[in-house]
């Protein structure tokens, strides 16, 4: 699905130019270079029983406040009938689930890893079929699945998102604040320093042009645009008193609920690409 797709399946309006090459990008691949973690935590340096994921994760939702709506989906058995079998697609083959209720398989060995398992009808539907996680398993796979589950709500949401290059601002706030509620800063540390460590990557595939193709340079750039200002919404966030804090995640749930834009968001909190690249905000998420 290439970028001019994912704008007309997700309701996106627009996807600006990729951030160009410049001494501030520079200043970005040396400020996170600096402070580089190697990508090397395992399971055994946070267990985790795998058990309570949708627990926690229903936890985690009901603490800040955050209702989440269904989503559709279709079972596997009825995916394979029509794909294999050549039965013809219906409506009432879609059900209304809640999205901790979605499968979820363990694809790759990963610490970090997650996506939705989604398919498009010839009606551009989305129907989600399942989650996504890393096989390696520790504290950290529950931040990861909450990414995934904020997504669903983003995505089953047409226009909830108006530019392209925010698709992962939500869903790594989330992360993060799922991170800080699981345990401490040291865990949370942990987590940004996995986030800075893989944005770092994309820097570099930017910088150094690795003959990428154009939707590859677009997917870069937006993941390297959502990371900034995830993290300056985040430490916006924890450094606001309990009412500023109510306040966005009372805005968060409008977004999920398709009443307000996450781009009207970052204009009533100030936020945007070029303080969000500012040293001092880029700071506070790297390790100490």
């Amino acid at each position: 699905m290439n970028i001019f797709q994912k704008i007309k399946l997700y309701g996106y309006r627009k996807a600006e130019k990729p951030l160009e090459v410049d001494i501030n990008m520079h200043k970005i691949y040396d400020q996170l270079y600096q402070k580089k973690t190697a990508n090397n935590v395992y399971e055994e340096d946070y267990p985790y029983n795998i058990y309570n994921l949708q627990k926690d994760a229903s936890d985690f939702f009901v603490k800040a406040n955050i209702s989440l709506h269904e989503v559709p989906t279709i079972t596997f058995d009825t995916l394979e009938e029509i794909i294999y079998n050549g039965i013809p697609f219906n409506e009432n083959m879609i059900e209304k689930i809640n999205p901790l209720d979605l499968p979820v398989e363990y694809i790759t060995k990963s610490i970090f890893f997650g996506s939705v398992y989604k398919v498009v009808n010839l009606s551009d539907d989305i129907i989600f079929l399942g989650i996504n996680l890393g096989k390696n398993i520790s504290k950290i796979t529950l931040p990861s699945y909450i990414h995934e589950i904020t997504h669903t709500q983003l995505d089953s949401v047409r226009g909830s998102i108006e530019d392209y290059c925010n698709s992962e601002l939500l869903p790594i706030f989330m992360e993060k604040l799922a991170a800080l509620e699981m345990g401490n800063s040291v865990f949370l540390q942990t987590v940004e320093d996995l986030r800075s460590y893989y944005t770092l990557t994309f820097i570099s595939s930017l910088m150094l042009e690795q003959n990428l193709s154009e939707e590859e340079i677009r997917d870069n750039d937006m993941y390297v645009k959502s990371f900034l200002m995830a993290n300056n919404l985040f430490y916006t966030y924890l450094e606001s008193d309990n009412y500023t804090k109510a306040q966005i995640m009372k805005k968060i749930q409008d977004i999920f609920d398709g009443k307000l834009t996450l781009e009207a968001l970052l204009d009533i909190m100030n936020i945007n690409l070029e303080n969000s690249s500012d040293s001092k905000v880029i700071e506070k998420c790297l390790k100490k």
